[in-house]
């Protein structure tokens, strides 16, 4: 009895302590030091009308990056304002592989222009790749914007047919591109800070001497029962 006890014990503390995630993550972009190029590139689109390095909205070190886009004349739609190529860098795609998901931080402050059409902004992630073609889009409502409330992080994640495509060696292309969704009108300008790419959970050191205590608690009641 008492060895059946200590077993169930030992195996649940071990998954209590292994439910514990790491705290790095891969950072892809955080704008520091006036630079697109460390320690990944990121670079504008062609309907970005304005962009520079900011002081608003950090979340990561003393810089964000400012872009507006063009504004839409017709119609809902949209405005892809960074983007991420990941055949030019490498180390992303490992990183995706361990765990498809992507984190950036964005700050849309309230300003007094009427005419900004800010309240149906939405993030927009794609991921598109010449082996895996147009692969992916969001922008639902959940992930409308708080405009004035501060940074908002925003998690997309990818499906494994999204990154499998995106890692296709044959590809002669292979980018992840971030921007809003909007209504018409002036489109309200975005600071984006600390893209990055989360760790997925590991075990702690410590899980796995609970792991081999619950081993040796099933190889005693086994022995028990023999």
């Amino acid at each position: 009895m008492i060895r059946n006890t200590l077993f169930i014990f030992g195996a649940v503390l071990a998954t209590v302590v292994m439910a514990v995630p790491a705290s790095a993550a891969t950072l892809v972009q955080s704008f520091e030091n006036n630079d697109l190029t460390s320690p990944t590139t990121v670079s504008t689109l062609g309907d970005v009308v304005s962009s520079a390095f900011s002081a608003t909205g950090v979340t990561d070190g003393a810089a964000s990056y400012e872009v507006t886009p063009v504004e839409a004349t017709q119609g809902a739609g949209a405005k892809f304002m960074l983007k991420i190529n990941l055949l030019s860098n490498p180390a992303i795609i490992p990183a995706l592989q361990a765990n498809p998901i992507i984190q950036f931080d964005v700050t849309i402050p309230v300003d007094d222009d009427p005419s900004d059409a800010h309240d149906g902004t939405k993030a927009v992630v794609v991921a598109n790749s010449e082996m895996g073609g147009f692969v992916g889009y969001y922008g639902g409502a959940t992930n409308d914007f708080t405009f004035g409330a501060g940074s908002t992080t925003y998690e997309y994640t990818f499906s494994p047919a999204v990154i499998a495509g995106l890692a296709n060696p044959a590809n002669s292309y292979s980018e992840i591109t971030l921007g809003f969704n909007s209504q018409p009108g002036v489109q309200p300008t975005g600071y984006f800070d600390n893209i990055r790419i989360p760790t997925a959970p590991v075990p702690e050191p410590a899980s796995l001497l609970l792991l081999s205590l619950a081993g040796v608690g099933c190889l005693s009641m086994g022995r028990r029962r023999g």
